[in-house]
């Protein structure tokens, strides 16, 4: 490895006559202490000195320092070799002489002694992360080169007259290709526990040599050491003002890099001495998953710190002023950078302006008429906002730490995206069963050969590294087809993607804040602007979510939460989801509409099969939605009414009958309505199990049909003119008539399986801040109690009949008579 290979045994005052060095006492530098550093200064008084090192027999026997310059923060060897010298052979090496340098330990101390205030360390946090900052990048500098320093500690990094920090005793570095044995000279204290485990139990030599297997070394020892080494020096600080800089951002920053450097191998609490080695809210293993694997993530870290480096400076969509912006919503504009603009304009994604964002409701709010183009515009608006703030989030540094320049772009990216697959009617439709989601027809988009103007496929757009997003596609599908709401993140190895896709798919997302201020606002209800969207998105913040499941097993989640002072503008969403479904969503109409169209569909979907054919991936209903889709060829325009021509041909009769009353928009009426703990002898729960019982609606319809039958022998009572012939007979034969009676019993939907936290301010917990993710955090109620039950209350159970049956059924049979037959319909 070496580039200069050392000088043979030649005596020492050879080497220092041709190194120009004055000759000294060649038996004191014998008989001094292994690896003692002396200074040599050459014959001209001017010149420099340098500092001649006499090694032990480990480090000698392989020095594999290259001389010459690595990088300005490690101190190169400009020679070395083994001499004889009166009393026995002595390994040495030559390095340029620090003139009044100090350790990192003693220049910190040094800056601690001068200052009173915990202001003024504050100041000091900044000047030791900018020297930390100096130290990952000439480390990383030097596992480039395949060499790994094997002894870093606060006294190995030497602070120069300049004030800049280099890398000492670089005669310990070794590569790290090859199996033979090699000697290496270790300090106990910041050792890897791999190899402190091979050290002598010696209490009192904290400095020992070991031989090992060189592929029994690692970059990984070097990381520790220096978290060891940040840990180190932070109690220092620590001890000089305790309890009041662990509320500072960089004291925080420092430490929770640290705790991610000792490769899992933090002690469950800190010492008598010592700072934790575990930070707030994470546990070891969590920690192990977070941990760094190389120098080159720790560098990158230090210098988002620093400033030297800004993930937001390489995502031109993050730029907060400047270029192209194109306004979706009411508020700040979209930034619309020219691969934004190339992935809008691809007939993939521009189908989407067919697609309407709320079906079957401009016949009920006519200004209803907003796209899914819009909404995928809105939702990445959104997600902009959202890492602008979680980027700039003080207190809490996990977020900015964990992510690069990758998981940002991939973020806004899948958010822009995420809605891709949808399609006029795609929610109806996914009510029919867990293989019609149309998150699959997402992804399968991303394949698409179509080509734009420019020749280019979606692929192509989201893969170029130079013209595009950069980002190989099979990244982009991960994150989109990320599960919420999993019992636990950490068991699947992939905090940093879940806590990502939290911000997709969460309690507070950026997709809910869109959709529900944007439906709100185009249907002109004003429950959308009881959402404080300035207020929220400035308190986001990442959580550490520590809850248990039914087995009572603890579970952990990192996800997107928010701050105390952010929590009515958090649990508005929930309060205003509700108030929609109740108004909008789930509206008699549109509900009545939508089981026309399921109902329409069954049968078609029954005699598809129960599951996709083998080798396919898709069931085959499915298959036909996406060939309509042209999921695989050109898109094209697909509206509403493309969607009902496409299946009125595959249906039978009574489809094709729903299919033009939706057409019409001649919706089927209510007859019954289930309300919870309403006091009905129906329960909402029974009606809802009942209703997914095969052929539950045609035995209502048979049940219905007998009554009525009956009811027609005795023309009595305030609806009698209801029931003459002309009346009852056209009645009694739609009632004949298979689906003209229909149920609809949807489930709550909560929105999100994962639960909304908030943490507060750490200015509020003052006294104890390592009990802050524990003590402080709590779960919504509103989120997670009110919320839930007031969309069970909105999942209101209905039994819809044909329109020119309503008013003749209800004659005959009154409201009593209609539940008596619901009542008979659920025991059989």
């Amino acid at each position: 490895m070496a580039e200069e290979q050392p000088d043979q045994q030649r005596p020492l005052e050879t080497v220092l006559e041709d190194l120009g060095a004055a000759v000294f006492d060649i038996s004191a530098i014998a008989r001094s202490p292994s690896s003692a550093v002396f200074s040599l200064r050459r014959h001209s008084p001017t010149a420099p000195r340098e500092a001649l090192k006499i090694l032990t027999i480990h480090e000698a026997s392989a020095l594999e320092i290259p001389t010459g310059k690595i990088h300005p923060g490690i101190l190169p060897v400009s020679a070395s070799g083994q001499s004889k010298t009166p009393a026995g052979r002595i390994f040495w090496c030559l390095m340029p002489w620090l003139e009044n340098s100090r350790t990192l330990r003693e220049a910190l101390l040094a800056r601690l002694e001068a200052t009173e205030s915990s202001q003024t360390t504050s100041r000091i946090l900044v000047w030791l992360t900018e020297r930390l900052d100096e130290a990952a990048a000439a480390l990383t500098a030097l596992h480039t080169r395949g060499l790994a320093h094997l002894d870093i500690k606060p006294d190995n990094m030497l602070i120069q007259d300049d004030g800049r920090l280099v890398i000492a005793d670089t005669a310990s570095c070794r590569a790290l290709r090859g199996k033979d044995q090699c000697g290496i000279t270790l300090t106990r204290y910041f050792a890897h526990p791999d190899l402190r485990t091979l050290l002598s139990d010696a209490a009192a030599q904290d400095r020992q040599a070991l031989i090992l297997p060189r592929n029994k070394l690692s970059f990984i020892h070097d990381i520790y050491a220096l978290g060891r080494s940040i840990l180190d020096l932070l109690t220092l600080l620590d001890t000089r003002h305790p309890g009041s800089l662990p509320y500072d951002p960089v004291f925080s920053w420092l430490h929770l890099a640290a705790c991610r450097m000792l490769d899992g191998h933090n002690l469950p609490a800190s010492g008598p001495d010592g700072l934790s080695e575990i930070w707030p809210g994470l546990d070891r293993e969590e920690l192990a998953l977070l941990r760094y694997r190389s120098m080159e993530a720790v560098s990158s870290d230090f210098a988002k710190l620093t400033g030297r480096s800004r993930p937001e400076d390489d995502i031109p969509e993050l730029a907060s002023t400047g270029g192209r912006r194109i306004m979706v919503s009411p508020g700040r504009p979209a930034p619309l950078t020219d691969r934004v603009r190339a992935i809008i304009e691809h007939p993939v994604f521009s189908r989407l302006a067919s697609v309407p964002q709320i079906e079957l409701l401009s016949s009920i709010f006519p200004t209803a008429t907003h796209t899914r183009y819009e909404h995928s515009l809105g939702a990445f608006r959104n997600a902009v906002r959202y890492l602008d703030s979680l980027l700039h989030d003080i207190h809490t540094p996990l977020f900015r730490q964990l992510v690069d320049t990758r998981h940002l772009t991939i973020l806004l990216l899948g958010t822009l995206v995420h809605d891709l697959g949808q399609y006029p009617f795609g929610h109806t439709i996914e009510e029919l069963g867990e293989h019609f989601r149309h998150e699959t027809l997402s992804r399968d988009f991303l394949d698409n050969p179509t080509r734009d103007s420019s020749g280019r496929t979606i692929r192509e757009i989201i893969e170029d590294p130079e013209h595009g997003w950069g980002i190989p596609l099979a990244d982009l599908k991960r994150f989109l087809s990320t599960p919420s709401g999993r019992e636990d993140l950490f068991d699947e190895r992939r905090p940093v993607d879940e806590m990502l896709h939290s911000i997709l798919d969460g309690p507070i997302d950026v997709d809910k804040l869109d959709y529900l201020v944007r439906d709100s606002r185009m249907c002109f209800l004003n429950y959308g602007d009881a959402i404080d969207s300035e207020r929220l998105i400035t308190n986001l913040t990442i959580v550490i979510q520590h809850e248990q499941d039914a087995n009572g097993r603890e579970t952990r989640r990192l996800c997107l939460g928010a701050y105390e002072r952010g929590e009515p503008a958090a649990e508005a969403l929930s309060f205003v989801r509700y108030l929609l479904y109740q108004t909008l969503y789930w509206h008699h109409a549109s509900r009545a509409g939508r089981t026309m169209f399921k109902a329409a569909l069954a049968p078609l979907v029954t005699a598809s099969g129960k599951r996709p054919a083998r080798g396919s991936r898709y069931h085959p209903f499915m298959a036909d939605i996406a060939r309509l889709l042209g999921v695989a060829e050109e898109p094209g325009p697909i509206t509403l009414s493309d969607v009902l021509d496409h299946f009125e041909k595959k249906a039978d009769e009574p489809g094709r009958e729903l299919i033009a009353l939706i057409r019409a928009r001649r919706y089927y009426k209510r007859i019954c309505t289930i309300h919870e703990g309403s006091g009905s002898r129906i329960q909402i729960e029974d009606f809802r199990n009942a209703t997914r019982k095969p052929g539950f609606d045609e035995t209502l319809r048979k049940l219905l049909r007998a009554r009525f039958e009956s009811r027609l022998t005795s023309r009595q009572g305030p609806g009698a003119s209801l029931l003459t012939p002309d009346r009852s007979g056209p009645a009694l034969e739609i009632l004949s008539r298979q689906r003209t009676i229909l149920c609809d019993a949807p489930r709550p939907s909560i929105g999100s399986h994962s639960k909304l936290h908030f943490v507060p301010e750490p200015q509020r917990l003052e006294r104890n801040h390592s009990e802050r993710h524990l003590s402080g955090e709590r779960v919504s109620a509103v989120w997670n109690d009110v919320h839930a039950r007031l969309m069970s209350i909105a999942a209101k159970g209905r039994v819809f009949c044909h329109p020119d049956l309503r008013e003749a059924l209800l004659a005959a049979l009154g409201p009593a008579g209609v539940e008596d037959c619901i009542l008979e319909a659920m025991k059989k």
